[in-house]
Formats: structure tokens, C-alpha cells, sequence
């Protein structure tokens, strides 16, 4: 499989179209042949720029996801949900992203 394409965009999985676009514009913009001349530049661009033709299409990302939830396995601290919880005053649970998968759910 490619490279991780969310990691790829700097956006976490759960995040909606909007971001994505936005994240997408901003690293073309900076990985433009306008604004660089290098050629691994150019190969990062074409990185992104695939990435983004896939979790544009909501049918492929769906694709995506399912491969890519295949290739990983489960974080054990929080059980592959990204978040763990955390006692908060006066005896109230708060949801808090895990510290061992960083919030992705899964390590590789």
C-alpha cells in the first residue's frame, strides 16, 4: 500500500473534506514548482496531490480506510479508539487523546 495519505496531508482520519482540502492547498502551495525547483519538492507534490484524488471521493476514501484499518493493529492502551480516559474533578470522566498512538487508534 502507499504511503499513509492522511499522514501524507497532516490531517488526522476523522477529518471532514473541508480540512482536507484546506491542508491540501496549503502544502501544494508551498511544494509549488513556482515557489521551488527541487525535484524531491515535486515528488512530495505528486505525493499529496494523489493523496488528496483519493480523500477527495468519499466511495474511494472508504476504499482507503478499509485497507488501511487491514494493515494496522489495534493501539492496546486505548483499544484502538484514539482516546483514553482521564479523571477530571469531582469525580467527572474527560475523554483525552492517548498518549501511546498519539490519537490514531493504531499502531504499525
Amino acid at each position: 500500500m502507499d504511503p499513509n495519505y492522511y499522514e501524507l496531508l497532516g490531517v488526522p482520519p476523522s477529518a471532514t473534506l473541508e480540512e482536507i482540502k484546506e491542508a491540501f492547498r496549503a502544502r501544494a502551495t508551498k511544494l509549488h514548482p513556482d515557489h521551488t525547483k527541487s525535484k524531491a519538492k515535486e515528488m512530495e507534490l505528486a505525493g499529496i496531490t494523489g493523496a488528496y484524488s483519493v480523500l477527495r471521493h468519499p466511495n474511494l476514501r472508504k476504499v482507503y480506510d478499509k485497507q488501511l484499518r487491514a494493515q494496522v493493529r489495534p493501539c492496546s492502551a486505548c483499544e484502538g479508539s484514539g482516546q483514553t480516559r482521564k479523571q477530571k474533578g469531582f469525580g467527572g470522566v474527560q475523554r483525552v487523546k492517548c498518549r501511546e498512538c498519539n490519537g490514531t487508534g493504531a499502531f504499525r
